[in-house]
Formats: structure tokens, sequence, C-alpha cells
């Protein structure tokens, strides 16, 4: 006996729960966490990113990054941005998403003698207004990326968010990204990690640092950095979530 559904509420409901499952059954943890080479891993992921976006249904899930669209969004992604701009470098070595909860994202399976990372720490540059921004757009279908992001309420009681379209100064959502940056790196610099592991800062730069020009603002900004992060990695890697731009820095001058 199958089961009705006598309310529009109990339809939506059973709607959004359907639609919460497709990602899942496009791709799963475990196809996620198989050793790639660079190639290996750029040609199957962007294989699932066209599935994904060929797929109907699934644009909220991946916006909101509900289930596994988080894993997904915010350990795989920065990884593959990552990997898009040292393919060549890092040819030999093959990389493996780690899911679960151990002081690491990334293990890199090749790396001899500390040439390279043994393995990666990966934080994302953004707070919760960001999250609103996003939940705002799937709501209404548009948002203002530079406008101020309003809310009250909580998910659980109910959130009333507003963005107002207004244009941001930019110079001022350049610190604001460089303040976010920097505490990001602090908060990863408090705890343990493997020897001669990377830590790799992804973050949105479709405003905040997407001019030429920003480029060389965002290199002042690591080289007078004032965190002594080289006592708990290897190498730091800043990445653009547009894919164009990446800062590297690191303990030694000579793994550069």
């Amino acid at each position: 006996m199958g089961i009705s559904f006598n309310s529009d509420v109990e339809a939506a409901q059973k709607e959004c729960l359907l639609k919460m499952t497709i990602l899942e059954e496009i791709i799963t943890i475990e196809e996620i966490c198989s050793p790639r080479t660079p190639t290996q891993f750029l040609e199957w992921f962007e294989d699932k990113l066209l599935e994904i976006k060929e797929t109907e249904g699934i644009k909220d899930q991946v916006i909101l990054r509900e289930g596994i669209a988080k894993f997904l969004y915010e350990e795989v992604f920065p990884l593959y941005r990552l990997l898009q701009n040292k393919k060549d470098a890092w040819r030999d070595l093959k990389f493996k998403n780690v899911y679960g909860d151990q002081p690491f994202d990334v293990e890199i399976i090749g790396s001899k003698e500390n040439e390279f990372p043994s393995f990666l720490e990966i934080t994302i540059a953004e707070k919760y207004e960001d999250h609103l921004r996003m939940r705002y757009f799937t709501e209404h279908g548009h948002v203002c990326m530079t406008g101020p992001v309003e809310y009250t309420g909580t998910k659980k009681t109910g959130l009333n968010i507003s963005v107002p379209n207004e244009m941001g100064d930019l110079a001022e959502i350049n610190r604001g990204k460089k303040d976010l940056i920097r505490n990001r790196i602090a908060q990863k610099t408090s705890k343990a990690y493997p020897e001669n592991t990377g830590l790799l800062v992804y973050f949105y730069d479709g405003v905040a640092f997407s001019r030429d020009k920003d480029k060389a603002v965002m290199d002042g900004f690591l080289d007078e950095l004032d965190l002594n992060w080289t006592d708990k990695f290897s190498a730091l890697y800043l990445v653009g979530a547009s894919g164009n731009q990446i800062w590297e820095r690191y303990r030694s001058k000579q793994d550069a």
C-alpha cells in the first residue's frame, strides 16, 4: 500500500525530500575519496560538474551545500581549483579526499623527502552572511553580491533575509575578505597536524580581489601577515573560487 499525501504541505515535503536525495544518487563518498592524479581528478570532477549542472531539481541543494553538497563544495571543489593551477608540477602525485574527523582533508600520495606537502587542510574564508546571501538567492532567484545582508530569526525559528541592491565599496570589501582569510589561518594554526601538512584557504573572488591590480594587494597582505603559520604548515595556498587566482607561500624557499 502506497503513502497518500492529503495536503499540499505533505506533498511539498515529499518533493523536498526527493530533491535532497538527487545529488547523493549522482555521487558517493566512496567515489569522491578514490586517489587520483591531477589529470584524473580534473577529468573526473569536470564530468561530475557537468552531470550536476544537467540534473533538474538539484540547484538549491548545491547552492545551500546541504547533504553531500557540503563535502563536495567545501573540500572537493577547493582541491579542484588548486589542481587546475598545480597539475603540471604535481603530475606524478595522487590526491585523495578524506571524509570524516581527522586533522587533514586531503592525503597526497607520492611526495618524497617533503618535496611537496603530504597532506592538505582546507578552510573557506566566508561568514554566515555569505550563506544567507545564497539562501536569499534560492528564494528569490536573484541577489545583489555587494549589498549588506540583513536578517532576523534562525533556520529553526524561520529566517527573514533581506539584501539591499547597493554598490559596496570595493576597498572595504577587500579589507573584509583579508580579515576573514587572516581569521581562518589563525584558527587553523591553533590546532595540531601531521608533519608536512599544507593549508589551502579558499575564497569567493567574484567581487573581492576580482581585479588584476588586486593581486599585488593580496601579495602584500600575505608577505606582511602577522601569523607564524610556518610552525604548523609547510605551505600556504590561497585560491580564488574562479580558479583564475592563486597565491603560494612556503616554509622553505627551496619548496617554492
